[in-house]
């Protein structure tokens, strides 16, 4: 009786756990581009990393640098920057999380959004209110739980793993401006 029981519940974990962690798109990148810049012209830029600048990076923010992370998009309007976004990708507790942050031109955060949810817990963070206390942060700023950050239970993971995109997305720009020409 107690194996029956124990093949049936294993059972059920296998057919439910799929259900339950599976991949919440809230936009697409053509969506999240038009919710970055409503308005404007979108230039696609590029980012050339040499392998010593990615590591240099990746140890400043400890976050990896992924090839997606490499590109830029700048908002224009009649030919003046009204802002920039990267979409990037943060290991949660087990997977990515994919969001966008929108920059002024003075590269403070304007706003960011989560695009791809794929953890078990945590989705709390693509909530607006969550979302909205990055508004106006700085490299400066530390970006840290409890310090300028307010973290949500049982979204740990997922809050750290949006202040070292965040800090990846900064440093990331200061390359770009500081090689661009």
């Amino acid at each position: 009786m107690k194996i029956k029981t124990v093949f049936i519940l294993i059972l059920v974990l296998s057919i439910a756990v799929p259900c339950w962690a599976k991949d919440v798109v809230y936009m697409s990148k053509a969506e999240a581009l038009k919710w970055a810049f409503p308005k404007s012209e979108v230039e696609t830029v590029l980012i050339e990393l040499t392998r010593e600048q990615a590591t240099e990076i990746e140890a400043q923010t400890e976050a990896q640098i992924y090839d997606s992370d490499k590109t830029i998009y700048i908002g224009k309007k009649a030919e003046k920057v009204v802002g920039y976004a990267v979409i990037t990708n943060e290991i949660g507790k087990f997977e990515p999380i994919t969001f966008i942050v929108k920059l002024t031109p003075k590269l403070s955060v304007e706003k960011i959004a989560v695009m791809v949810y794929r953890e078990s817990r945590g989705g709390e963070i693509s909530r607006k209110r969550f979302q909205g206390q990055y508004k106006g942060k700085k490299k400066t700023d530390p970006l840290m739980i409890n310090r300028d950050i307010i973290n949500i239970t049982g979204a740990t993971m997922s809050v750290r793993s949006v202040n070292r995109g965040i800090r990846k997305v900064f440093a990331l720009m200061d390359h770009y401006l500081q090689h661009a020409s």
